[in-house]
């Protein structure tokens, strides 16, 4: 870990500015982002004993007012299971270094959660200059800041690639929630820019919590325009059961969708419900479940009459039947 990519890191756990950490910022974020040191330095111990010092100023001049930290009475509570935390290839994953298990944990002058170490694993909440509240989550592949509103409602979620070097380092994921009302706890709309991927989805949510639609977009570069490549609506019953699913997916080679729908029809409460499955308005599979989930007959539809019907006892083809225009074209018993 370089010295700039463990002071990022501090900025990213700590936003807010003082004037002692405004001038590390400043020379180590500002004046070397191309004039890099070729310094490495020990991350772990350097960053403890950064925190250590951190931990007196934010006490002196942040954490004297009710609004910073949150009230945790049992910190046994942020204690992680042994290899929680850990990333498959950690040295605590790995048992070789046993003094990393030791918790680090730094309260402000209420006696309320800071900051909290465990292993590779880093968690505080703050407040960013925005005045919006957050939570940092750092291990050894990603930072996570989740921001809250007013109403302690999950408002946005960064993920960032938690890589040696700022100039490495790049946003992985954003995710934005929308919320109808000031009472509602449950967002209507939630946009996710996947830029690892090159995707942004977009998924509307029932006063439920049901998705209603979901539309998946592509992106070729940063700047350039979205282009839709599925979108897909669902509806449900008064029992908030799924009866239908449509989707259009994009055939990229011919440049157009293909249309898809689903109908399902429940019969049993205790049983899979019943899925006829069209494409471009033909019906194409039907299946139909008996007394429970493993016995059912599957028919799938072909064009110029035929189809196939398959039956299933305690989840194993039993028979198999072709029909052309309603008529038993053949049939093969497998027992």
């Amino acid at each position: 870990m370089t010295l700039e990519a463990m002071v990022l890191s501090l900025y990213m756990i700590f936003p807010i500015i003082s004037a002692p950490q405004k001038q590390l910022q400043e020379h180590y974020l500002e004046s070397n982002l191309t004039d890099r040191s070729s310094i490495e330095i020990d991350g772990g111990t350097a960053l403890l004993a950064t925190l250590e010092e951190w931990n007196i100023l934010m006490q002196n001049e942040f954490l004297n007012t009710e609004e910073e930290g949150i009230a945790i009475e049992n910190l046994e509570l942020l204690e992680n299971p042994e290899l929680g935390p850990q990333s498959a290839g950690s040295a605590l994953a790995l048992g070789l270094e046993e003094e990393n298990y030791a918790e680090i944990v730094y309260k402000n002058s209420l006696r309320r959660l800071a900051f909290f170490n465990y292993g590779e694993e880093y968690f505080t909440p703050s407040m960013p200059l925005d005045g919006s509240n957050s939570i940092v989550n750092v291990n050894s592949s990603i930072i996570v800041r989740n921001v809250y509103d007013d109403q302690y409602r999950l408002s946005e979620k960064i993920t960032w690639k938690n890589a040696p070097t700022v100039k490495d380092s790049e946003m992985l994921s954003k995710i934005i929630y929308y919320y109808g009302s000031s009472s509602s706890s449950i967002p209507v709309r939630e946009r996710r820019e996947l830029y690892d991927k090159k995707l942004v989805n977009v998924i509307r949510y029932s006063p439920s919590g049901k998705v209603l639609q979901f539309e998946k977009y592509s992106k070729a570069s940063a700047k350039s325009k979205e282009v839709l490549e599925q979108k897909i609506i669902y509806d449900y019953d008064s029992k908030d059961r799924i009866i239908k699913e449509e989707s259009s997916d994009l055939i990229k080679d011919e440049g157009r969708f293909i249309n898809k729908k689903r109908e399902y029809r429940y019969l049993r409460s205790n049983v899979k419900p019943n899925v006829w499955y069209y494409e471009e308005g033909k019906l194409r599979l039907l299946t139909e479940y008996g007394e429970n989930d493993d016995t059912y007959v599957e028919t799938v539809f072909f064009d110029e009459g035929f189809s196939i019907k398959s039956e299933f006892k305690d989840g194993v083809k039993v028979n198999e039947t072709i029909y052309h225009a309603g008529v038993e074209y053949g049939g093969m018993l497998n027992e």
